[in-house]
């Protein structure tokens, strides 16, 4: 994400928890995973659609610039 630093603390925590979320070890986590680490951590409904419209545009600009649908395995 442009403009996002992590320490390396940080870094180390966010890797472990995807590591734990990605449980087919695909490099990828469901749809339905994310959903639920997302209503566990109870953040603010005002946060979470942040963090929904956030993933949509990374997930957009993953899609070739020709308009096709992009991956076929789209990450979360």
């Amino acid at each position: 994400m442009e403009g996002l630093t992590l320490t390396d603390a940080e870094q180390k925590l966010y890797s472990e928890l995807f590591g734990t979320c990605d449980v087919e070890h695909t490099g990828r986590v469901s749809g339905t995973r994310a959903s639920e680490l997302f209503l566990a951590s109870q953040l603010p409904h005002d946060t979470l659609q942040q963090v929904g419209t956030a993933s949509l545009a990374g997930l957009h600009s993953l899609e070739p610039a020709t308009g096709g649908a992009g991956p076929s395995n789209t990450p979360c």
